[in-house]
């Protein structure tokens, strides 16, 4: 690979992922990861401090993969720790039939120029960070959402991807009550140890690991904080269903009062690109009531965790394949679990979750939904943010974007409780008063809760005023 030089223009629209000072070949740079607009290449520059001249080491196009087209995919690609030779990037890799967010470890000549990239090796899972990487065993330490979707472990790996023998390790994967870890803390000197936090299934506690010198395997665990023991322990309940269109649903279930023959149900949603609902993290009250009634959270394609074959789908439709899984999946959970009141299910979603709430009330079979909540939702990603929009729709026209203002007869049968901060900068208000006007017009009666100064999330007196709103409503809505 050769270098270049890359002079952006106004017209190019390049985007900064990500940029940081790195010391390679003994020498202080900037390195710089660029997007093009539609996010589907991304390049990778140097740039020493005494030039102001920027030069191409690495460049990623990201391929069509079943037949969609190339901008369905997002140059997410990140920098991390280096050595003094070399840079560690996360891209999708293939591995098994799917692409998986995967470490490439990318050489550089003393003259900077690419020299190499050779994949990291990994399983058959995604990796979300690089915690650390130790040059003298050279060996990196990453959080992985493995060995399922809904945990987070520590793995490590040789960072000589042709030291085939040596194989990606979990390495906390014996911690006991502990398949939820975050906010890691590694030693910077020879003795290896990891702070990490605990944050689920059970109460959360801070624990120091200390590994051996020679194998790197756990030799000690020392807690740092005691979990709390005497709040409650919810049991969840992990499912999974095979959905009509091949893909896997994975359902995460709380079951309520277990004295009771019927509890009515909240299906608690998001949706979001990348993202889980499905997760083992410890919750002492989850949103938006707590554990007075059942909860059932859904992961279906566009979720994270589970490959780019479950990730990529969503691209090029926002509410679209998300809201026909996640319908189908709770279709399929009442009917195999009979104690969930299929006649008191309430939708509750806040900013993309809102926006699922409006699609999947909008979608599914009249009075499936008895009311939905929807806080903060954005009606139409056409009038969203520019980037957000442009990295999951590509160039697509106005007529692919969903319009969640467009028929609003649903609410006719399904209560509706609308929710936004008059200050939200986030999604403006605008999207909420559209859709309060298209409901007036349809002369739909619908709850709607304004917070003059509040943002995007309603906090202080005003979030203690919502929370005893939204049990109210729900009170009511299940009489």
């Amino acid at each position: 690979m050769k270098r270049r030089a890359i002079t952006p223009t106004c017209s190019d629209r390049y985007y900064i992922l990500g940029y940081s000072w790195v010391v390679l070949h003994g020498q202080e740079l900037v390195i710089v990861a660029w997007a093009n607009r539609w996010r589907n290449r991304t390049t990778i520059t140097l740039r020493s401090f005494n030039s102001a001249s920027c030069w191409m080491v690495y460049e990623h196009q990201y391929e069509p993969v079943n037949g969609l087209p190339s901008r369905t995919f997002s140059s997410m690609i990140l920098i991390y720790p280096h050595s003094n030779s070399s840079i560690f990037v996360i891209i999708p890799t293939r591995k098994e039939d799917n692409s998986w967010q995967h470490v490439l470890h990318i050489g550089v000549t003393t003259d900077f120029e690419f020299e190499y990239a050779t994949p990291v090796p990994s399983g058959a899972y995604d990796i979300r960070w690089i915690i650390a990487y130790h040059p003298k065993e050279d060996i990196l330490l990453y959080e992985a959402q493995a060995p399922h979707p809904w945990n987070r472990h520590v793995y490590l790996a040789y960072a000589d991807g042709n030291a085939t023998e040596r194989r990606d390790r979990c390495i906390t994967c014996g911690l006991p009550n502990c398949t939820y870890q975050s906010g890691f803390d590694v030693s910077p000197g020879d003795k290896f140890q990891i702070a990490l936090w605990c944050k689920g299934p059970g109460p959360t506690f801070h624990t120091l690991l200390s590994f051996d010198d020679d194998n790197l395997h756990m030799k000690e665990m020392k807690l740092l904080t005691q979990p709390n023991t005497t709040v409650e322990h919810p049991v969840w309940k992990i499912d999974s269903f095979q959905l009509s269109n091949g893909y896997d649903a994975i359902v995460r279930i709380y079951a309520g009062d277990t004295n009771l023959a019927s509890v009515p149900v909240i299906l608690s949603v998001y949706g979001g690109p990348d993202f889980n609902m499905v997760e083992d993290e410890y919750e002492k009250r989850p949103y938006p009531i707590g554990y007075k009634y059942a909860i059932v959270r859904i992961d279906m394609r566009g979720s994270g965790g589970r490959g780019w074959n479950y990730r990529s789908p969503i691209y090029g439709g926002l509410l679209t394949v998300e809201v026909d899984d996640t319908l189908e999946a709770m279709q399929m959970v009442l009917e195999k679990y009979p104690r969930l009141d299929k006649d008191r299910v309430c939708v509750y979603g806040r900013s993309f979750g809102g926006s699922m709430s409006l699609a999947l009330t909008e979608k599914a079979p009249p009075s499936f939904f008895k009311c939905a909540i929807s806080v903060a939702p954005v009606t139409n990603f056409l009038y969203y943010w520019a980037i957000y929009a442009e990295t999951y729709m590509g160039d697509a026209p106005s007529s692919d974007y969903t319009d969640l203002t467009r028929d609003v007869s649903a609410f006719n049968q399904s209560r509706l409780l609308l929710v936004h901060g008059l200050r939200d900068d986030r999604v403006h208000f605008r999207h909420s008063a559209v859709l309060a006007e298209a409901l007036q017009k349809a002369d739909i009666p619908f709850d709607f809760m304004v917070y003059p100064n509040q943002g995007h999330r309603v906090r202080g007196d005003a979030a203690a005023h919502l929370d005893h709103f939204l049990e109210t409503f729900i009170a009511k809505c299940y009489e």
